[in-house]
């Protein structure tokens, strides 16, 4: 009688180490996938433009060249045009006042939430407005996503991200990053 329970013991033993080998074969072979798909880890979309930001020289637009470029009138508020070959984004704006850039504005087919939420954290606050959805953050981040009448998920598309100097706190008011 004891050699049967001993028996089902080895049996039960040698199930659960084979499991546990199993699983973590398995583990290891996703994440070996996984890194060969994404070799450096999750590409962050923003990370070539981090340089381009509110509050810095327009000196930056000699490693960004501008397509196009505009001034208004006789003040010292421009706009610069960029229009890099990265798959993501389909342009750049970028205002400019007194030599310091306010305003970066990013454009792409293929950015979704989570790319965003990946870069700043948590959105400070989710607004909807009948057929858009419109992100903000304390950093001067906010963005803007078509959802024609879908839940909010970090898996829908996001039509624009701006960078801005200004941003609305979480009290709805008007606040200057600095």
């Amino acid at each position: 009688m004891f050699e049967g329970i001993y028996t089902l013991y080895q049996l039960i033993v040698s199930a659960g180490w084979w499991l546990i080998l199993g699983s973590s074969t398995l583990v290891t072979v996703v994440l070996a996938g996984a890194a060969l798909v994404q070799p450096g880890g999750y590409p962050d979309p923003f990370t070539p433009y981090a340089d381009i930001k509110p509050g810095q020289p327009v000196s930056i637009f000699e490693t960004h060249p501008c397509q196009a470029y505009s001034m208004m009138g006789d003040s010292e508020e421009y706009t610069c045009v960029i229009r890099p070959n990265d798959g993501i984004f389909d342009r750049i704006i970028v205002s400019a006042y007194e030599s310091h850039i306010e305003t970066v504005t990013f454009y792409g087919e293929n950015l979704q939430v989570i790319d965003v939420v990946r870069r700043w954290g948590e959105p400070n606050r989710i607004l909807s407005y009948e057929s858009v959805y419109i992100l903000t953050w304390d950093q001067g981040v906010i963005t803007y996503t078509v959802y024609s009448k879908r839940p909010f998920s970090y898996q829908l598309s996001v039509d624009f991200v701006m960078l801005s100097k200004n941003y609305l706190s979480a009290e709805g008011h008007i606040t200057r990053v600095e």
